[in-house]
């Protein structure tokens, strides 16, 4: 629709900006956590646990931090976010932890995995082992064309114990709009594969640097609507809408931030954008999810998948 563009086109730029403040692009590499060393032998270590304060902590066993501890010492990075390379003091030696001090060079690095090179210039991929699973969850509700649906998203962590919910986006509450956190009963109902083709729900399993960004991001949202700053003022209902529409796009754009993880709908919101042409803005969520969720459909999360994530913790909490 015509008028949705013109509608749209004098807001476009304090969108984008908006966008760029919000949603940073870059990634530093951060070794802290756990890690398993994929491709290695035997004698290979099960788990190493890298610590904020410098400590490296070898568990072999199950690969879980259970108590079988096989060495220990210290590291340092040459650069904390793009290190070319990490040198190892073992207090306590075993496995790939020899006694005195060794070298590694890092040759590649991302927020899931690292590539080492040992001084006989042999390599070791790395891969993040998470301690919780996290998921995004991308939901929402066609409604109809004078208020559209409720369109929100959902961070969920899972670790078999507790789940952790955070949301943001656009509810209905007596049939007023809202936008800020979804109420219990909203989001209760996307926890679950939608039977009608009238709900859409795109439930994404995301790696633990993503969620904190995500967070980042749903949390800034969540002020917003606390303290009455969304990036278009609400003084028209369908205001509402874009500002929702802004979330989702954020909250999907910034997963591929690191290297491209989802396939993603280009809304623009100009005439190039077949969503923003033929929908005015406050079918455009509904839309756009619609979308995402047809071009990541392999990448989608069924319900017995879910239900079984985070049985298996990597870690105790507070490790």
């Amino acid at each position: 629709m015509k008028r949705s563009i013109i509608f749209l086109s004098s807001l476009l730029v304090v969108l984008m900006v908006g966008a760029e403040v919000l949603g940073q692009k870059g990634c530093d590499f951060s070794i802290i956590g756990a890690w398993r060393a994929t491709g290695s032998d035997e004698a290979g270590p099960a788990l190493v646990v890298f610590g904020q304060d410098g400590s490296v902590t070898v568990y072999s066993g199950s690969g879980r931090v259970d108590g079988s501890e096989i060495a220990k010492g210290t590291y340092t990075l040459d650069d904390a976010k793009a290190p070319k390379s990490i040198t190892l003091t073992a207090v306590k030696a075993g496995g790939f932890l020899s006694e005195g001090v060794i070298s590694l060079g890092i040759a590649a690095s991302d927020d899931t995995s690292f590539t080492s090179i040992g001084p006989g210039a042999e390599s070791m991929r790395w891969v993040r082992a998470e301690p919780f699973r996290y998921f995004l969850v991308l939901a929402g509700r066609e409604g109809n064309s004078r208020d559209g649906g409720p369109a929100f998203a959902m961070l969920i962590r899972k670790d078999g114990r507790e789940t952790l919910i955070e949301t943001a986006g656009l509810y209905f509450e007596k049939n007023h709009k809202k936008f800020g956190l979804i109420p219990k009963e909203v989001y209760d109902e996307f926890m679950r594969e939608p039977n009608s083709s009238s709900d859409v729900m795109l439930r994404l399993e995301i790696t633990g640097a993503q969620f904190q960004r995500s967070l980042k991001i749903m949390k800034d949202w969540q002020r917003r609507a606390r303290e009455g700053t969304l990036l278009y003022p609400p003084a028209q209902t369908r205001a509402l809408n874009v500002n929702t529409s802004v979330l989702l796009k954020q909250l999907a754009e910034d997963l591929n931030r690191c290297g491209e993880r989802i396939s993603l709908y280009a809304l623009t919101w100009r005439d190039d954008d077949e969503v923003a042409v033929n929908y005015n803005p406050r079918q455009v969520p509904f839309q756009y999810l619609k979308r995402l969720k047809q071009l990541n459909e392999k990448r989608h999360v069924p319900d017995s998948e879910f239900a079984q994530a985070g049985q298996e913790a990597n870690m105790p909490h507070g490790k």
